[in-house]
């Protein structure tokens, strides 16, 4: 929904109790402390037309829930008599409407600062081939200060992978965000046998844990090789370990991606990825 109400809005403090919001205002509710509960004002002292914004503060970083419910018998336009703001930077705005007499609450917009949805793709093979050079697959660039607790990112590869019969031939594929490498990289180690061009496919869910200048993050990568000639290789990390990010606008680099890069020069060693995408989940 993208519909509001018509006319301005004024920006009151950010509210950090469970205050009813002010009609005429866009309300900014943090619940770091904790959830919150306000219930709307009552429509019978409200007229008709009458509106305003009710909005999760961006600066809340927390998935704690502020939930509206309606004052007495109160009612929505739909018959629900409540609705709760979960996402940092969600909003919705209501506006008061009469139906037979009837005053009732309407949502007439509702969005998300940073919706859900693709951030990147490549849109040409990416190749490498004989060389130990890490190499971005696929990278995108987030908004400053988008980061909140449970903010997660999937980011999806897949191509062929062929490998040589050297001992050191491993590819290992690392996750940054914030431009940071996170411990759960996905390693494919040395076959010791060479392998022609092997169908492989990988995801990474990379989530964050903690926010500010010493916030955390981990990743968990779950994939699997084909290997013509060694067979199925699974592409696994069950580490628990979160690494430290800088979550605040002060950050150097907000870059989220994932490298490849393998162990051994060799020109047998080769990594094509013909399809590779990011997604911000939640």
């Amino acid at each position: 929904m993208t519909r509001v109400p018509t006319g301005s809005f004024d920006a009151a403090a950010i509210i950090t109790a469970s205050t009813a919001p002010t009609m005429g205002n866009l309300n900014r509710y943090n619940a770091a402390s904790g959830a919150l509960t306000p219930t709307l004002p009552a429509l019978s002292g409200l007229n008709e037309g009458s509106g305003c914004v009710v909005a999760k503060a961006f600066t809340d970083t927390t998935l704690n829930s502020v939930t509206f419910t309606r004052a007495g018998s109160d009612t929505f336009t739909d018959g629900q008599t409540s609705f709760a703001l979960i996402k940092p930077g969600s909003w919705v705005a209501l506006q008061v409407i009469t139906v037979s007499a009837t005053k009732y609450w309407a949502i007439v917009g509702a969005g998300e600062l940073y919706p859900r949805g693709g951030l990147s793709a490549i849109s040409a093979q990416v190749a490498r081939t004989n060389t130990t050079s890490a190499i971005d697959v696929v990278t995108a660039t987030l908004p400053v200060a988008s980061l909140f607790v449970g903010s997660t990112y999937r980011v999806v590869l897949d191509g062929t992978i062929q490998t040589s019969n050297a001992a050191s031939s491993s590819l290992t594929f690392t996750p940054y965000i914030q431009n940071t490498a996170l411990a759960q990289t996905a390693v494919m180690a040395s076959t010791g046998t060479a392998n022609a061009a092997s169908a492989f496919h990988l995801e990474f869910l990379i989530t964050v844990r903690s926010t500010g200048a010493s916030g955390t993050a981990l990743a968990k990568p779950r994939g699997v090789i084909n290997l013509a000639t060694t067979g199925l290789t699974h592409l696994v990390n069950t580490s628990a370990s979160t690494t430290t990010i800088d979550t605040t606008s002060a950050a150097a680099s907000t870059a989220l991606k994932v490298t490849a890069q393998w162990g051994a020069t060799n020109a047998s060693n080769s990594l094509l990825v013909d399809f590779a995408s990011i997604e911000r989940v939640i």
